[in-house]
């Protein structure tokens, strides 16, 4: 129509409303783990009435290739490429004639989840710590799944450790001591069967650190004792090693923080190393063992003094380092006992005032090599016997002579001459003998 005077038009349509089929009900989501292959489940649609109903997989799948037994069948047994997330479609279908063909749907979906079977857990080697020293476990990373790390109930070691970061196959484990952990990585994926493999972790105290003692230094020999420190009480143990040196020598015991080392025998710098472990738990120490030329000794020869005297005793040295120390030693006999000097450490020394012969041991401390030296004390000089008062004529010589004993063998003499007994004297020049004629006299003289 359009206002009052104008006619008004009319046209008539017919509208046929279909009956839709059935509702569909795919059923209830699906998820299960993967299987061997093939991979299949059984649906769960439900019966179209009226109409008929028939499987598909929806377009939008990532995966496609899902293969129904029976694709008119509510109960299809469907089969999977892979695994993965699959939706699958119930459609329900009700065909018409009039006005023309044609056919009214419904839909429902059914979500099917295959959960990938998760890779095999691998924990890593186990681990031997120092205390106090950071813990990293050491799994490797899963490909597939999530790795989580759980303390196994049968584990012993004290306390109980945190991890930083449960699902991290590196993670760093705080709150350890001294002991032994079972820690479990466990790789899941959703309904899969999870794996789980274990790793052992020991702590372990640290040992004493390891003192090596003293450099060596050898001159006439090829061996040598060492003086490192002990490892202390098992599981403790150490070891001595040789790092560097001109030749290969030889540990009569490596065990052994004073073992004797042998084969020293090429001139050069040895390099030693003592170790001290426990477990993973060890601390080193190097020492040098220095190989000198052989030394040798120029020994002097006995002296002899008189009674109460002193010896001053020299002794010379060539080979070895070039730099020399002594002990000096004395002893009643060349075989001793002997008896230390303390103090004494050149290669020179006086003696005290001596009464009876002594003897001195002087050994050069790189080459252990030694002199003997006696010292003789021998009685004072004294005069036995000599010439008795001679009268001679004016202008005649006189033989003189004295006997003497005591002193230094060789005895020296020396005449005088004066004018009284007692009284105040001349040397004689060149009267040095036992004997003595004087020249020709003419007054009373004195000898």
């Amino acid at each position: 129509t359009n206002g009052a005077v104008c006619d008004s038009s009319t046209s008539t349509v017919n509208v046929v409303v279909h009956p839709n089929p059935g509702t569909p009900d795919a059923g209830a989501d699906q998820r299960f783990c993967e299987t061997a292959p093939p991979v299949t489940t059984v649906l769960a649609g439900n019966a179209i009435s009226p109409g008929t109903g028939l499987w598909s997989q929806s377009v939008a799948d990532p995966v496609q290739g899902v293969i129904f037994s029976d694709a008119s069948n509510p109960m299809a047994t469907a089969t999977f490429p892979q695994y993965g997330t699959y939706r699958l479609v119930w459609t329900a279908s009700l065909t018409y004639t009039l006005p023309e063909p044609g056919v009214c749907t419904l839909t429902d979906t059914v979500t099917v989840t295959i959960d990938r079977l998760p890779s095999t857990a691998d924990a890593g080697a186990n681990i031997s710590n120092c205390r106090f020293t950071p813990v990293y476990l050491n799994a490797v990373p899963p490909s597939v799944g999530t790795g989580t790390w759980t303390i196994d109930p049968s584990s012993t070691g004290p306390g109980t450790p945190i991890f930083v970061n449960p699902n991290s196959p590196v993670t760093q484990v705080l709150g350890t001591s001294t002991g032994t952990y079972l820690f479990n990585w466990t790789v899941s994926n959703g309904l899969c069967p999870p794996s789980t493999d274990q790793a052992e972790v020991t702590i372990l105290n640290f040992p004493p650190f390891a003192i090596a003692g003293s450099n060596k230094a050898i001159c006439n020999g090829t061996s040598v004792r060492m003086d490192a420190n002990s490892p202390g009480v098992s599981p403790n143990f150490g070891a001595w090693s040789q790092t560097d040196g001109p030749a290969t020598i030889t540990f009569a015991d490596p065990s052994s923080p004073t073992t004797l080392v042998t084969g020293i025998t090429v001139e050069g710098t040895y390099v030693v190393r003592w170790t001290i472990s426990n477990g993973a738990c060890s601390s080193f120490d190097e020492i040098e063992i220095i190989k000198y030329p052989d030394v040798s000794l120029t020994c002097p020869s006995d002296p002899t003094i008189c009674e109460g005297g002193t010896a001053t005793i020299s002794i010379t040295a060539t080979g070895g380092s070039g730099s020399y120390s002594y002990v000096w030693e004395s002893g009643p006999s060349a075989g001793g006992p002997w008896t230390l000097i303390p103090g004494h450490t050149d290669d020179s020394y006086t003696t005290p005032a001596l009464t009876a012969d002594t003897w001195y041991r002087i050994t050069e401390t790189c080459g252990q090599v030694s002199c003997v030296v006696k010292v003789n004390v021998v009685p004072d000089p004294s005069i036995g016997s000599m010439s008795s008062n001679t009268t001679i004529c004016s202008g005649a010589t006189a033989n003189l002579s004295v006997t003497a004993s005591g002193g230094i063998p060789g005895l020296n003499y020396q005449w005088y001459t004066g004018s009284s007994c007692g009284g105040t004297t001349t040397l004689v020049a060149g009267a040095t003998n036992a004997n003595y004629t004087t020249p020709a006299l003419a007054q009373t003289t004195y000898y």
